[in-house]
C-alpha cells in the first residue's frame, strides 16, 4: 500500500468529487450509497476527507507536543491528561498509516 496524498484537498461544488489542489485533478473515486446518505451528509463527508491531510498534520503537532508535556508536566493530573492526549492521537495517527511501504 503507498502513502497517502497529500492535502490540501478540493471537493467539486456537488460534493460528489475530491482531488488534490495542486492542479493536477486526478479525481478520486468514492463509494456513494445515495440511498443511505443524505446530499447534507455527502456533504459532510465530502469536507472531512478533503480535510484530512491537514487533520493528520495536527494530530502530528499535537502528538508531539503531548509527548512533551508529558516529560514537564510538574502536577501529575497534567501529567496524565498528556499520557491519555499522546495515546489517543498516536493511534489516529497509527490508523493512517497502517499498511504504508517506507520509501
Amino acid at each position: 500500500m503507498s502513502k497517502h496524498t497529500p492535502g490540501p484537498w478540493e471537493v467539486s461544488s456537488d460534493c460528489r468529487e475530491l482531488w488534490p489542489a495542486d492542479g493536477e485533478k486526478a479525481f478520486v473515486e468514492f463509494c456513494r450509497l445515495s440511498s443511505w446518505y443524505s446530499d447534507d451528509e455527502l456533504a459532510a463527508n465530502a469536507r472531512l476527507i478533503a480535510a484530512a491531510p491537514d487533520l493528520l498534520k495536527a494530530c502530528v503537532e499535537a502528538c508531539l507536543f503531548a509527548e512533551e508535556a508529558q516529560h514537564h508536566a510538574l502536577c501529575s493530573g497534567v501529567k496524565n491528561d498528556a499520557e491519555r492526549i499522546y495515546g489517543v492521537l498516536r493511534q489516529a495517527i497509527a490508523k493512517t498509516r497502517e499498511g504504508e511501504q517506507d520509501e
